[in-house]
């Protein structure tokens, strides 16, 4: 029996740019959100919130990034992740500094 391909009724790119990245950039601008809304909440710093939010996100992502190198993962491809990611958290801090 032969195995079947997943499909979408997407392209695998979006203006040249990998669906993945958009996913990486949207994950990376809603966990920097939440992570400020919550740190905001609890000190009262909207900017101390953000830019903490910002290194904790941004980390994590990077340690994944690392690790999956490691396990085999090819180096460009995390890196543009990572580019997608510090972008999306970039882009949350910007949008949470004008509307709060």
């Amino acid at each position: 029996m032969m195995a079947m391909k997943p499909t979408s009724c997407f392209s695998e790119t979006l203006l040249g740019v990998p669906q993945d990245k958009y996913a990486h950039f949207g994950i990376s601008a809603t966990a920097h959100t939440t992570c400020s809304a919550v740190g905001k909440t609890a000190t009262e710093s909207k900017w101390g919130s953000a830019i903490v939010c910002f290194a904790a996100v941004n980390a994590a992502t990077l340690a994944k990034a690392i690790y999956d190198v490691k396990k085999g993962s090819n180096r460009t491809e995390k890196t543009h992740d990572e580019i997608a990611n510090v972008a999306g958290t970039a882009f949350s801090m910007a949008i949470f500094s004008i509307a709060f």
